[in-house]
């Protein structure tokens, strides 16, 4: 059967608005308008459809219509022209890569398709010893192999407006089926760099009496240097009460041990705290981190088992969220990585048959920090010499803990600790059941000091659950014994300090903890949340109390609080019990997120005392990207006092400013908090940074051009920008906002990735081109215009531009002198071209070029 399609459309002139305004109106001098465009598209029901093109139907302006493979292939379909591009890949729905992808003709098909060889399949994911024989051959022996006809259910679609490849290989070719998995071989440990992140603050106060100030600074500096990162952690304090004091928190060189999935430490830091509590020490330490595995396979989640009876798909539900969905083939499953929100909420498995069918289950879920899935380890080995702010002579120590998923829902823990005149032994499980997770652990400590041995022993008990049925949530109950003679690390050096009966450090006899959030109404009146402490001790009389409750809710754009809070304590007479109440309104005055906001607060103390405090806070206009906040507060009694504040970011720093005026008594303060960043490519200044961030390079871009997802984060005069923080071991998309970029750059893409290694200082470099943006007429010496479709290279063969119909190109100039080459089918030009001084107030420039 045979079927001819007419269609008849108007040209619609297109904008190009990433070229500045002036460029906005180039579409309406340089394009003709297509009259009439008229498709033959014959299609035959027993052959391969083949669309065929008369192209003297496509008219405009007496122009000449080249009959090249450049015309033929946008005509044709195909997305881009032959070349190399650089694309984010997606695999099986999933983004993992951003490379160049080179794209070539097929000489089956006729069309332009990715190149997709065997390393490129590999890094992918792609397992190669799960294919055929005869399908591994077949792609080896090619560059660029036809996959459609060597794997089935391969599929590859190319997105050109995105600029996204996505490639579709069925499960059971790919060996990395782990949802998050990154390759470590992509992990990045950075360039050569140091940095200082700092925040300093300063106030000063004054009475009618007195006058006092204080200075204070918190320093984190570090160096790069290939794998290992030097750190250093120090604070600076003075004030009229007391001299300039400055201290070493940690002092450590880092680097990550890949196989191990480990970081190891040397220098000033701290024990791991999942077995023991951690203390304070100089030496060595090797320890599990977490994050160089995938996402779906930190923390703990069960494994979900069931059997579907045809192809089937799995989805599954947390709290009535989507959380996972698979399809599975007929036969047993079993899904490993599944990632749930939070530590608790029962997960809801539902199987969809072929046939439409549904079955649902409920798969118990309840998490405690320790639990981690089944065969998954993690460990801390540590050596050195315990180290307070004291500077005391040191007993030396030696820890080693692990934690081990021994099934689906249990997991073991262990350790010990040893030092001069201590050792400590550990041993707990963790248990998920339909009732919740518990967690149980034993402690054995001996502790030899001038009083003698003492020993004993130190039993934890923890529990964790939400009631789905109820919407009740036991974040954390805990209860621990300790007997009279167990010591931990830190009690142990108190201890053998001291000296002339100085008191000794609390000891804990027991305590008790406990949280409770409870939503009503499936949240549409409220929440409501009650917790407790209770302590006692062997070595203080009474015990110590502190009891906590809470409702929150909102009507319309009113939220409200009621907070009350309890605290008894036995132990010092001198200590009154206290209590007090808290109600908080808060509403915007806008429907806007980013509106002025008001609140209100009433605080009523068991003393008597009491405060009303009503503020208000919001955005300065865009341009000044600053928030300010006045707030006006009565107590009693009669105290009344008046606070306005402003912070403000800024491209190299964080700056904040506050005035207080009461009725005795004012009071300033200042803050500055930014980072200084040293490089290659020179210094930077920035937002604070984390311990892993990334420099921006943008050759030639203009200081001021922003980042797109950081908006903060501007390019400096030598062309760097700092991201303040990236993620380790993760894909991180660095993109620039291209309306700041101006029309004499551009740029291959607006976005890179980086994947850092923990402590990393990765570089994200942006490919650009300068010069200036040059709209060609190109002429046949005769002075007729070049063919429509004819493609436009510099000297370099680099495709510059296509020739419009009315023998227009418009192409990015890199020198005020140059020559272009015009390829069109049967023959090729060469046009030489000499700009004028360049404008200013124009876009861009207007030349005729003769082709010769």
């Amino acid at each position: 059967m045979n079927l001819t399609l007419t269609l008849l459309a108007p040209c619609a002139c297109v904008r190009l608005t990433v070229f500045r305004r002036g460029l906005a109106r180039l579409c309406e001098k340089s394009l003709v308008t297509l009259s009439v465009l008229l498709f033959n598209i014959e299609v035959n029901a027993t052959d391969r459809a083949e669309p065929l093109y008369n192209l003297q139907f496509l008219q405009g302006n007496d122009s000449v219509i080249d009959n090249d493979e450049t015309l033929h292939a946008f005509l044709n379909g195909d997305s881009v022209p032959v070349g190399e591009y650089s694309v984010d890949l997606y695999v099986n729905r999933n983004r993992v890569a951003r490379q160049t992808v080179s794209f070539e003709r097929n000489p089956n098909s006729g069309t332009v398709e990715p190149c997709t060889p065997l390393s490129l399949l590999e890094n992918l994911g792609l397992n190669p010893a799960r294919l055929d024989r005869e399908v591994l051959s077949g792609i080896e022996a090619s560059k660029c192999p036809d996959l459609k006809t060597l794997i089935a259910h391969y599929d590859v679609q190319y997105n050109a407006n995105r600029q996204e490849l996505h490639i579709s290989l069925p499960q059971a070719y790919m060996s990395k089926s782990v949802e998050g998995y990154v390759d470590p071989q992509l992990w990045d440990e950075g360039v050569t760099a140091g940095f200082v992140d700092y925040s300093l603050t300063g106030r000063r106060s004054t009475t009618y009496e007195t006058s006092s100030h204080s200075t204070s600074a918190l320093l984190r500096s570090g160096i790069n240097l290939g794998a290992w990162r030097l750190r250093n952690e120090s604070s600076f304090s003075e004030s009229n009460q007391q001299s300039a004091r400055v201290q070493n928190n940690r002092n450590y060189a880092q680097r990550d041990i890949t196989s191990l999935k480990s970081q190891l430490t040397v220098g000033s830091s701290y024990t791991s705290s999942q077995i023991f509590d951690s203390v304070r020490f100089k030496g060595i330490q090797l320890a599990s981190d977490e994050s160089m595995l995938p996402e779906s396979m930190r923390g703990y989640a069960p494994v979900i088992r069931g059997i579907a009876q045809s192809n089937a798909t799995v989805e599954i539900r947390q709290n009535g969220f989507l959380i996972y969905n698979e399809n599975v083939s007929p036969g047993a499953f079993e899904i490993s990585d599944v990632y749930p929100g939070g530590s608790n909420g029962d997960l809801e498995v539902t199987v969809i048959e072929a046939d439409g069918h549904k079955t649902v289950s409920t798969q118990s879920f309840s998490s405690l920090p320790q639990m981690l899935r089944r065969g998954v380890h993690r460990y801390s080995l540590a050596a050195g010499q315990y180290n307070d702010a004291q500077n005391q002579e040191e007993p030396k120590l030696a820890l080693a803990g692990l934690t081990y998923g021994l099934t689906d829902n249990t997991t073991v823990f262990g350790g010990v600790l040893g030092a001069s005149g201590y050792h400590a032994e550990n041993f707990g499980a963790t248990q998920n059941t339909p009732f919740g997770a518990f967690s149980s652990s034993l402690t054995h400590s001996s502790s030899t000091s001038e009083s003698g041995v003492k020993t004993g022993q130190s039993v934890q008990f923890n529990y964790a659950k939400t009631i789905n049925a109820t919407d009740t949530t036991f974040s954390l109950a805990g209860y621990r014994f300790s007997s009279e003679g167990y010591r931990s690390l830190t009690e142990h050096v108190t201890d053998q300090r001291q000296v002339d009966g100085n008191k000794t450090l609390d000891r804990t006899r027991t305590r008790l903890d406990l949280t409770i959030n409870q939503t009503l109404g499936n949240r549409r009146h409220g929440t409501i949340y009650v917790g407790g402490e209770e302590r006692n001790y062997w070595n203080l009389p009474g015990k110590s109390q502190q009891y906590k409750a809470g409702y929150a809710n909102a009507w319309g754009t009113l939220n409200y609080s009621i907070d009350m809070t309890y605290a008894k304590n036995q132990q010092n007479a001198s200590t009154p019990n206290t209590s007090q109440l808290l109600l908080t309104l808060s509403m915007p005055l806008g429907k806007v997120s980013s509106a002025v906001r008001v609140d209100s607060s009433l605080n009523l103390q068991n003393s008597g005392d009491y405060s009303v405090s009503t503020g208000i806070n919001g955005p300065l206009p865009v341009a000044l990207n600053a928030h300010y906040n006045a707030r006006l507060t009565q107590g009693s009694p009669g105290n009344t006092s008046a606070t306005v504040g402003l912070n403000t970011q800024t491209p190299v720093a964080r700056l904040d400013a506050g005035y207080t005026q009461g009725r005795s008594t004012y009071s300033g303060n200042v803050g500055a908090h930014g980072s200084i960043v040293a490089h290659a490519g020179g210094i930077n200044l920035g937002q604070s940074v984390g311990d892993t961030f990334t420099l921006a390079h943008v050759p030639g871009a203009r200081p001021g051009t922003r980042l797109g997802n950081y908006s903060s984060a501007t390019v400096g005069q030598n062309g760097y920008a700092v991201v303040p923080s990236t993620r380790p071991y993760r894909h991180n998309w660095i993109s620039l906002n291209t309306e700041d970029l101006g029309s004499d750059l551009e740029i291959e893409n607006p976005m890179q990735q980086v994947i850092p290694r923990r402590g990393s200082i990765t570089l994200a470099t942006f490919n650009t081109v300068t010069g200036r943006r040059v709209q060609m007429e190109l002429l046949n010496p005769d002075g007729t215009p070049l063919p429509f479709g004819a493609s436009v290279e510099d000297e370099s063969g680099r495709q510059l531009a296509v020739v419009d119909p009315g023998g227009y190109a418009l192409i990015m100039a890199g020198q005020n002198t140059g020559t272009v080459d015009v390829k069109f089918s049967g023959g090729a030009c060469r046009g030489s071209y000499e700009l004028s001084p360049k404008d200013s107030a124009l876009g861009y420039d207007q030349i005729s070029v003769v082709c010769k």
